[in-house]
């Protein structure tokens, strides 16, 4: 999906369709959504047996059901960035990419400093600071 922003939206931006980048971006976007809502129903209906026969640990199957808000936000993030890349606007692109790890390393240090640092603390973490 990815591929097809890059190839195509160019071309639009430079033929000034707005109508056919807001189509393309938003099949895009309805794709991700979609094949991520799947995956991560998948994984939530999957996370007892996962923690216990593959991580032989059944406490990992909360932080299985906290990974997966980040993972749905992570494609969401990926494809809006990918858009950026793709109309060609690198500071939208990169100013998405240092807010979010910006927040990342707020909240990590804010966790470590109030002696808060528990793994499901920094799960929480990783998955807010995508979504924001």
């Amino acid at each position: 999906m990815t591929e097809s922003l890059n190839y195509f939206l160019p071309g639009y931006l430079h033929k000034k369709d707005a109508k056919k980048i807001t189509n393309t971006f938003s099949i895009a976007l309805v794709t991700q959504l979609i094949s991520s809502a799947l995956l991560a129903t998948l994984m939530y209906f999957s996370a007892s047996f996962l923690a216990e026969h593959y991580f032989h640990e059944p406490i990992a199957a909360t932080i299985i059901h906290i990974l997966i808000i980040q993972f749905f936000a992570e494609n969401i993030f990926r494809t809006l960035n990918i858009f950026f890349q793709a109309i060609q606007d690198t500071k939208a692109q990169k100013l998405t990419d240092f807010l979010r790890m910006s927040l990342l390393v707020a909240g990590a240090f804010f966790l470590w400093y109030f002696d808060l640092d528990t793994i499901y603390a920094y799960a929480w973490n990783w998955s807010v600071s995508v979504i924001f």
